[in-house]
């Protein structure tokens, strides 16, 4: 089983235009996403751009980085993580969006073998979010995303990947990973969408620094632990997936 790990990542962004290269610490949030999931064993990295002007410096990062790179349609999000896993030949595809810097290769792995062992097309923690927002992972098979990719019709599904697999339970086999009791906090965020979210992301990179990698419960124990640092971005509108 071919399995790649698809970061969707682009410079433009309505609040915070080049969000994914910057510095949170001595790393972006595409070098926190790739130092974390690299401790999975052999899974391709790749990141899905657009082929607007403004991720010429996406592909930059990546060349120097020894990321893959795949550039596509600017809109239409689907057919450019599609043709990106085909790229390079997936089977099975992680998707990770460029904004969640400190999503956990836990979980990952854990979703990963919940796939495989229920042999479902579909698993996530976002088809009901019980997570805090930027532990976002799903995973799901080529196959089925080829499918979707000739019923999804309306721009929203071609814009949030797998919205048309979500809303179609009767025809494919998906599983909802539901957070454990004390770490169901939907209503914090480690996600990069604000000027309020990068100082959140900062504050906590400098509380583990020197720690290899922290965990989504450390993480999350650090915010309960210190609600003046979770204040700073509670109150940010999420856009969510419209569903």
């Amino acid at each position: 089983m071919n399995v790649v790990i698809v970061v969707e990542a682009r410079m433009k962004s309505s609040r915070l235009p080049g969000k994914v290269l910057m510095p949170i610490g001595n790393k972006n949030s595409l070098e926190h996403i790739q130092d974390r999931l690299s401790q999975l064993n052999d899974i391709k990295f790749c990141v899905a751009t657009t082929r607007h002007e403004s991720d010429d410096e996406i592909e930059k990062w990546a060349n120097s980085n020894r990321a893959s790179v795949y550039r596509g349609s600017e809109n239409d999000v689907l057919s450019r993580v599609l043709e990106a896993a085909n790229h390079l030949s997936a089977d099975v595809i992680v998707e990770i969006t460029g904004d969640c810097p400190f999503v956990d290769p836990i979980l990952v792995d854990q979703f990963l073998e919940i796939l495989v062992c229920n042999n479902v097309d579909y698993v996530s923690n976002n088809i009901v979010s019980t997570f805090p927002d930027g532990f976002d992972v799903q995973v799901f098979r080529v196959e089925a995303l080829e499918e979707s990719n000739v019923l999804a019709r309306s721009p929203e599904e071609r814009e949030h990947v797998t919205m048309h697999i979500r809303q179609n339970p009767q025809m494919f086999k998906t599983i909802n990973v539901v957070a454990p009791k004390p770490y169901r906090r939907p209503d914090l965020s480690v996600t990069l969408d604000t000027i309020e979210d990068l100082e959140v992301l900062r504050l906590i990179d400098r509380h583990f620094a020197g720690v290899e990698i922290a965990n989504y419960m450390e993480i999350t124990d650090f915010l309960l632990r210190n609600p003046d640092v979770a204040r700073i971005n509670i109150g940010v509108k999420r856009k969510g997936y419209g569903i």
